[in-house]
């Protein structure tokens, strides 16, 4: 039942123009914070796959203090730091909302 909710949370969290098509590519800083509130649902390694999208977005757009954030939170990820995980992903989206 989470995999059908995350999929509809990741179609969605793309861009319009590409919500009919496979690649899940992360567009805009505006689908890049919709996939970051939504990432806690799922599988750990899918999870890990959309950060690494978002990653190469942020790099992308030369945000490298975003970059490092993005890799504090999949190494806490890794460890099961759930709490830390949350604490950076929410920083991260309050960056990014800054940046819009």
């Amino acid at each position: 039942m989470l995999d059908g909710r995350n999929d509809r949370i990741e179609r969605f969290a793309r861009n319009p123009q590409e919500r009919d098509e496979e690649d899940p590519r992360v567009q805009s800083l505006d689908s890049v914070i919709a996939t970051l509130n939504h990432i806690e649902l799922g599988d750990v390694t899918r999870i890990e796959a959309r950060l690494q999208e978002i990653r190469e977005e942020l790099a992308g757009r030369e945000l490298d203090e975003l970059v490092a954030k993005l890799d504090e939170s999949l190494d806490a990820l890794r460890q099961g730091d759930l709490q830390t995980f949350r604490r950076l992903k929410a920083t991260m989206v309050s960056r990014l909302g800054h940046l819009r």
